[in-house]
């Protein structure tokens, strides 16, 4: 699981975060951290997969509007931080039914989301919606 855990230097505002979590249940230290990143976060705009830094989960914690994948990786990020070893789930979610039964899967019918490892239960998919969002 070491690859799991790997992650950059912790932000001091990350690290204020996490000395606030909870550290009896690794369930309630990640819905903490969750709970305080959706707190601040802004999402906008479409998930174009890029990389994401310590330097831009700061600046989504202060404010920054950040796309979906932004904010998935950023979970995975905090979660790391957090102590869980965590990694970026991608799949897709709905389409469009065609004739004949057929479906067809496009590009932007693709999900991203945090997934977070728990002993006993394996890798568990953990999704949410940022309560605040830029008009596209």
């Amino acid at each position: 699981m070491s690859e799991y855990l790997q992650a950059p230097a912790v932000p001091p505002s990350v690290q204020k975060i996490l000395d606030a979590a909870p550290k009896s249940s690794l369930f309630e230290r990640l819905q903490f951290v969750r709970k305080s990143f959706y707190a601040a976060i802004v999402a906008a705009g479409s998930g174009k997969p890029v990389d994401v830094p310590a330097e831009r989960v700061e600046a989504m914690l202060k404010g920054s509007p950040a796309s979906p994948f932004e904010i998935s990786a950023a979970e995975t990020l905090m979660a790391r931080w957090a102590g869980l070893p965590a990694r970026l789930g991608y799949g897709y979610y709905g389409g469009t039914k065609l004739s004949g039964g057929i479906m067809s899967i496009r590009p932007n019918n693709g999900a991203t989301w945090l997934e977070a490892y728990f002993h006993g239960y394996g890798w568990v998919p953990i999704i949410g919606t940022p309560p605040k969002a830029q008009q596209s």
